[in-house]
């Protein structure tokens, strides 16, 4: 953060900063404090926020015999709009298999929905066989073939629900991860060579329950390794998978693009562990979604030291420009580790791909956890279960810019006013904030100083600001002004410049 103490120097930034580019260009859209973006200078501290892990977790839990021990978001939730139902698409494994290399079943992909996010069905949908029957959940399954003895393990899975396409048979995208196996000797063995062979393929449906595959995957094993998720980039209307490389020999993160999903760009580096992790740490995951002007995404850190605490958690990243990415504030978790031995989710999760969905002043994610440690060479797989989750934050609550009893503030960029409302994300139930609007000098507008501004003393996403003897933004439309807030024991999140109520 830049932190100064005197105006002057706040003068000196905002004009470098008109001079270097203009005011910045402000849409509609609410604007998070994740990075430094938006910020002339402050003394506020940047805080993290975690979620808070619904009580009646599990939401999901593994119960039908094709499902084995784990039912997990290496998958997808939304909310589809369309058709007024939650839709998830979650994977499941029998641990004996993993564990053991000895149980030649299948892994599969299954399909379940909701009317409120929270109690789930999973549909008889009558489309794969499982143990003579079809009377079951099951939409994808893995590469399976006796005759050369082959046999599966799915892992990764990230599925986009794309209206854009015209051709409706490719109006739900997959991208998914098969481990494919061989029986050598008696036993199960990872195998690389044809047909089938490792690495991440795509697939395309209608209706994301019937899918289509691709004979050959988009992206084979080495470099690339498992773990992966897509999203779509509207500002560059182009899709984006994430995919895991190594740096140094650990586990790193990298992005590629592709206008049609089926070819790809090779990929390059966006994340790897650096000097302020602990020297074990490893970047095993990462989610990426456009929000508000600007792009988010969780990243799962894994901890394998030391060898009797290991673990993963949930990190936030953000970028700009969808292409360069940083990991804002302290790095504390905003989905942490259960309690170990306590919670289900102690050791190892994994969050859903895809954007939260908004629920009225919150957003709701969704996360696997598992009762187990992540294995490392020389420690043996241990009983375990995996189960889903889900988990709430405030409304653009990633990020806030705090302030306790001494006080403090925060001045905007220049930026021109392109609307008539500021309406503030912000807790100040506790405390106060007020805000001032500033023009190109840094000195005060008539009419809009921090004296007549009404104080906000509530905890509201969206409160309208206000100042004294009938001033409206609306007489400011089009100039170029900063904001300045002051806090006391309060947190900004965001704000917005628009004229909705």
């Amino acid at each position: 953060m830049r932190r100064v103490e005197t105006v002057p120097i706040l003068l000196v930034l905002a004009a470098a900063a008109c001079a270097a580019g203009g005011p910045l260009l402000i849409g509609p859209e609410r604007q998070l404090f994740v990075d430094d973006y938006l910020i002339a200078s402050t003394d506020l501290r940047r805080r993290v926020h975690a979620v808070e892990k619904y009580a009646g977790n599990p939401i999901l839990l593994p119960v039908k015999p094709w499902e084995g021990q784990y039912a997990l978001l290496y998958g997808t939730v939304l909310r589809d709009e369309e058709e007024g139902v939650w839709k998830m698409w979650y994977s499941t494994m029998h641990h004996f298999r993993y564990i053991q290399n000895i149980f030649p079943e299948s892994t599969y992909l299954c399909y379940a929905v909701s009317r409120d996010g929270i109690r789930w069905e999973k549909p008889s949908l009558g489309l794969i066989d499982y143990r003579g029957s079809r009377e079951n959940n099951i939409v994808f399954q893995a590469h399976d073939d006796p005759a050369l003895k082959i046999s599966g393990i799915l892992d990764a899975v990230s599925i986009l629900k794309d209206d854009r396409d015209p051709d409706r048979s490719r109006r739900y995208k997959m991208m998914i991860w098969h481990h494919n196996q061989r029986l050598v000797d008696g036993k199960w063995v990872y195998r690389l060579e044809q047909p089938y062979g490792m690495g991440h393929y795509v697939a395309f449906s209608p209706d994301g329950l019937r899918w289509r595959e691709l004979p050959d995957p988009v992206f084979p094993y080495n470099p690339v390794r498992d773990t992966m998720t897509t999203m779509w980039d509207p500002r560059a209307g182009q899709y984006v998978a994430f995919v895991k490389q190594q740096v140094d020999g650990k586990r790193a993160r990298f992005l590629s693009e592709s206008a049609d999903f089926l070819h790809w760009t090779p990929p390059t580096r966006m994340l790897a562990a650096d000097a302020q992790d602990s020297p074990a740490v490893e970047l095993y995951n990462n989610t990426g979604f456009y929000y508000q002007g600007m792009y988010l995404g969780l990243l799962t850190v894994f901890h394998p030291e030391p060898k009797d605490n290991i673990y993963l958690d949930i990190q936030l990243i953000s970028s700009r420009d969808g292409r360069h990415w940083q990991r804002p504030g302290d790095r504390s978790p905003i989905i942490p580790a259960g309690r170990r031995d306590i919670d289900w989710d102690f050791g190892f999760q994994s969050p859903a791909s895809g954007p939260p969905v908004r629920v009225g002043g919150e957003l709701w994610f969704y996360y696997s956890g598992r009762s187990y440690r992540h294995p490392v060479t020389g420690q043996g797989r241990e009983p375990n279960h995996g189960a889903i989750g889900l988990a709430k934050l405030r409304l653009d609550g990633f990020v806030s810019m705090d302030a306790g009893q001494e006080g403090g503030y925060l001045v905007t960029r220049p930026f021109k006013l392109a609307d008539a409302g500021l309406y503030l994300n912000a807790d100040a139930a506790r405390g106060e904030l007020r805000v001032e609007v500033l023009d190109e000098t840094g000195k005060p507008v008539p009419g809009f100083a921090r004296a007549g501004s009404e104080p906000v003393r509530a905890s509201s996403v969206r409160h309208l600001a206000r100042w004294g003897r009938g001033s409206s933004l609306a007489a400011l439309k089009g100039r170029t002004v900063m904001l300045k807030f002051y806090l006391r024991n309060a947190s900004l999140y965001s704000f917005a410049i628009d004229s909705n109520p």
